[in-house]
């Protein structure tokens, strides 16, 4: 097997972009643990636009269907 005594340029920027990654992951975890509580109110509310939004499209399908029947 042949060694090579240097990295090359595409291993460098390989190796230097995936630590600015995984400093960026920290860093977001850091903000998220730190008291990032908007959050914890948000998706309940999306989840009730979710579901507002299923029910209406139950009820226009169920008008739809109405005369198919």
């Amino acid at each position: 097997m042949n060694s090579k005594p240097n990295i090359d340029a595409f291993g460098a920027a390989s190796l230097i972009g995936f630590s600015v990654l995984l400093g960026f992951n920290q860093v977001v975890i850091k903000v998220v643990n730190g008291g990032f509580a908007a959050g914890i109110f948000l998706r309940p509310a999306l989840a009730r636009g979710d579901i507002l939004r299923l029910a209406v499209d139950v009820v226009n399908l169920s008008s739809q269907l109405s005369g198919f029947f």
